[in-house]
């Protein structure tokens, strides 16, 4: 059984579709812009259920997709699993999403995971598996509702390229600080690489020359972020 992002956004239990596609349910209900997806069940037989999931697939529209693990602990209170679990990026056709999903599910069970989960107090769960519409960004970040060293700002680190090389700590980044009420810090990096889909798969190409200084967000972005941020804390 493939469940459709609607029914993810009605509120299915985290148990059944995991922390991530959890997440995006919330973020759909509050009216975000979210990019189309469908989540893959971890007691789902891919193979069985071949013909459901690609004709998921073609109500997504063309690839290229991003497959991301959702383990039922992820994105949770006691621990975010950040770089702990598989995501895929440019799968194009059923064949490579299938064994992007498998790599995902596979993600959870690694001996680097039950550290983890040994440091943390937690289990992972099983592992569900969402399909999203991949989305070329020009740029991404991460964003903190509360920086952990001022809880007054919003946290966002943000550099050129797609969001996996901010996420794995690859690409230099910005950071800033923002009080969604006015008032910002921000500390611009050189940000000589970034990473792009080349070829239907990501990989570290060098950033335009006139690009490298500049802020990958300007204020009005970050002031929206930081609203936004705040906004979802509730």
């Amino acid at each position: 059984m493939v469940i459709r992002q609607q029914d993810v956004q009605a509120g299915m239990p985290v148990e059944r579709i995991g922390g991530k596609a959890a997440g995006l349910g919330r973020l759909l209900a509050a009216e975000c812009r979210v990019p189309p997806f469908f989540v893959v069940p971890a007691d789902c037989n891919i193979h069985e259920e071949r013909e459901a999931i690609g004709a998921a697939l073609q109500e997504l529209g063309p690839g290229p997709y991003a497959v991301r693990s959702s383990a039922v602990s992820e994105d949770g209170a006691q621990a975010s699993f950040a770089g702990q679990l598989e995501t895929v990026l440019g799968p194009s056709n059923i064949g490579e999403v299938l064994s992007a999903i498998d790599v995902c599910r596979a993600s959870g069970e690694t001996e680097s995971l039950k550290a983890y989960c040994n440091i943390h107090g937690v289990e992972p769960g099983d592992v569900a598996v969402v399909v999203q519409q991949m989305i070329a960004s020009e740029g991404s970040g991460v964003a903190f509702s509360r920086d952990p060293e001022d809880p007054e700002f919003v946290l966002v680190s943000a550099g050129w390229g797609l969001g996996e090389g901010v996420v794995q700590g690859t690409v230099q980044c910005d950071t800033y600080r923002v009080e969604p009420r006015g008032g910002m810090i921000g500390e611009i990096e050189y940000k000589p690489t970034c990473l792009q889909l080349v070829d239907g798969r990501p990989q570290e190409v060098e950033v335009p020359e006139e690009s490298r200084h500049v802020a990958v967000l300007d204020e009005a972005q970050l002031y929206e972020l930081g609203l936004w941020c705040r906004s979802l804390e509730t």
